[in-house]
């Protein structure tokens, strides 16, 4: 018992290193099965949620491609208002030139008005 002792511990005799197992080998690959099907129940899972989450990001992009479309249309409009406006202080400058009336006095009450209009 002497040898056996080692730094106060007690060794215990017989081999070193890990014993043979003594597992049935059915129990074994029904382990392993279960394992196998647990696994591929994580994996179709975690597929499908993927899946939703890119089917709900493909309707949010769709959804912001239409809200930008109309903010482009609504962009497109509000340039088109903005230039017959244009046009038409420009005329009126035109007009208001041949009467006699002065720039002061036609940009203090049409411009003004046609600013509240277009900037409301």
């Amino acid at each position: 018992m002497e040898d056996n002792k080692m730094a106060g511990k007690v060794k215990k005799p017989g081999k070193r290193g890990r014993k043979p197992a003594k597992i049935d080998l059915k129990a074994k690959l029904e382990r392993s099965r279960q394992s196998a099907r647990e696994c591929r129940a994580r994996k179709k899972l975690r597929y499908q949620y993927l899946e939703e989450l890119v089917s709900s990001k493909e309707r949010a992009i769709c959804a912001l491609r239409e809200e930008l479309e109309m903010v482009r249309h609504q962009l497109d409009m509000n340039s088109d208002f903005k230039h017959m406006i244009e046009l038409c202080v420009r005329e009126k400058l035109h007009n208001a030139d041949h009467r006699g009336q002065t720039h002061s006095q036609f940009k203090h009450t049409s411009l003004s008005a046609l600013r509240f209009l277009v900037f409301k």
